[in-house]
């Protein structure tokens, strides 16, 4: 489940962050979000890819070597499983509501060392860590910025508490409630328009989640909206991922229905020329 962090100003000056490229410090900003509580999270490129960028041709795993190589990331391993671990996490990190987590912490991981900067900080920047759950309300929703007493804040309920949004019981390694659950295979790279594509199962959802509501009953669209889409783009050759080949369906059919006909013309063409007969034809009375 991903979680709301922050960035300390320090981060952007950060010696071994500035030695790291441009894609790798956006990457590793991406993983605060998506790691547990404890600064841990599942070493998959593929999964990180799609959970950090979803609709850009990326490959995670070179970005991942050149993060540990500069001592931001650690590897390790526990039952043949691959994980990664968040340099100095907690100790930039304040956590008072520790959400379960499945992912195990490194082995020899000591929190209370950790958090005196003692194991896996020292060699840290110090401006990568996640949020202090000090400037949110004790709901887990955001404060005004001002500093007040705990006691305003007692009786108020957030949207996200609504949306049962703070599930502590969540797993973390679960990907996001909208996607199917075969989300991790939808193809990396760029490809043409096919006869034969889909948009996936989810597409309604993933289509709101873009700003893009399509009304009607699942999947969100008709064949013939599907076949126009297909029969359009195929003779392009266009390449595109399969996120922004949906979100281009999405805009198609909003585009569509809001320019459908609506069975009457309302501004007729006047004095129209309506051509008769063969064009070749000489009217009576020419010879």
């Amino acid at each position: 489940m991903a979680r709301i962090r922050t960035v300390k100003p320090e981060f952007w000056t950060d010696e071994k962050v500035v030695e790291c490229s441009i894609p790798a410090r956006l990457l590793f900003i991406g993983l605060f979000n998506f790691a547990n509580d404890k600064g841990c999270l599942e070493r998959s490129p593929r999964r990180i890819k799609m959970q950090v960028f979803p609709a850009d041709s990326m490959d995670c795993e070179p970005l991942l070597q050149e993060l540990i190589t500069h001592g931001l990331l650690t590897e390790y391993s526990v039952n043949d499983v691959q994980y990664l671990h968040i340099s100095g996490f907690l100790k930039h990190q304040k956590i008072n509501r520790p959400s379960q987590t499945n992912i195990p912490v490194p082995p020899g991981f000591n929190e209370n060392s950790v958090s005196n900067g003692n194991q896996c900080g020292n060699n840290s920047p110090n401006g990568h860590g996640g949020l202090s759950e000090d400037s949110m309300s004790n709901h887990g929703g955001f404060t005004d910025g001002k500093e007040g007493k705990g006691k305003d804040l007692k009786d108020k309920t957030t949207l996200l508490d609504r949306a049962g949004a703070n599930d502590s019981n969540a797993d973390d390694s679960a990907p996001p409630a909208f996607e199917d659950e075969n989300w991790l295979d939808e193809p990396n790279d760029k490809f043409p328009m096919t006869s034969d594509w889909q948009p996936s199962p989810d597409f309604q959802q993933r289509a709101a989640l873009w700003n893009r509501a399509l009304d009607g009953p699942a999947p969100g669209y008709t064949p013939g909206e599907l076949a126009g889409f297909v029969a359009y783009w195929q003779p392009e050759g266009r390449r595109y991922h399969q996120v922004q080949w949906e979100k281009k369906f999405a805009d198609s059919v909003l585009h569509e229905r809001r320019n459908a006909p609506t069975g009457k013309e309302r501004h007729p063409r006047r004095g129209r020329f309506e051509p008769s007969g063969e064009y070749g034809e000489k009217p009576p009375g020419f010879n």
